[in-house]
């Protein structure tokens, strides 16, 4: 089976003999065919590892990788399809590794981050594409679904009045308080898809894509 951690939550998937597992992380983290190493930030990265339980000792990690810059980076979703791994979180780095970015620079306050790492690779090969998404406000990923390979769909909370949306987006004001949202990403060719506010005048957040 697969076992799937995060900060949040936890799945089993009974598919392979794989297991992952990430969360934030600020002491130092060990790196098997890493994206990037340690580099004495003075926030939080995020960090990804795959973790093979027929395995045993140091065998066991068979990938893992901080992901971040200088400031705070937290990873708050995470799925695989088709032997890819994804993650989502936000960050406030301006520095945050983009590979193929959708947005490729980050707004201010706090942007949400989309990225699809291969654990088959090494080194800055591992990430196949990262990039921003979010508006002016504070911007935070909660849940993630990928249903072919690089589709992915986001949902989480923004408190961005500017927050990217399509044009048919089924709800186009901010309604105030925080409002949930639902994005489509389409990441192999760093192209957004449909987009749109989800809430009203309290604090709205899609905690679950199934």
């Amino acid at each position: 089976c697969t076992i799937f951690f995060d900060m949040h939550s936890v799945f089993i998937q009974s598919r392979s003999a794989n297991a992952l597992e990430f969360a934030s992380c600020q002491s130092r983290f060990e790196n098997v065919r890493s994206i990037e190493r340690a580099t004495g930030t003075t926030g939080t990265d995020a960090f990804v590892a795959l973790l093979d339980p027929a395995q045993s000792g140091s065998l066991t990690l068979t990938y893992a990788t901080y992901l971040g810059g200088l400031q705070f980076d937290e990873a708050t979703a995470i799925t695989s399809f088709g032997g890819q791994i994804y993650v989502a979180g936000s960050t406030s780095s301006d520095d945050f590794p983009v590979v193929k970015a959708y947005q490729s620079v980050r707004a201010p306050g706090r942007d949400l981050w989309v990225a699809q790492i291969d654990p088959n690779q090494s080194g800055t090969a591992s990430l196949v594409v990262s990039t921003f998404f979010g508006g002016a406000s504070a911007d935070y990923a909660r849940t993630l679904l990928v249903d072919a390979p690089g589709h992915a769909y986001v949902g989480g909370v923004t408190f961005s009045a500017d927050f990217p949306l399509s044009p048919n987006a089924y709800q186009t004001k901010y309604a105030g308080g925080g409002d949930g949202f639902l994005t489509e990403f389409n990441l192999s060719n760093a192209s957004g898809g449909y987009s749109t506010f989800l809430g009203g005048s309290g604090i709205d957040d899609v905690r679950k894509i199934v």
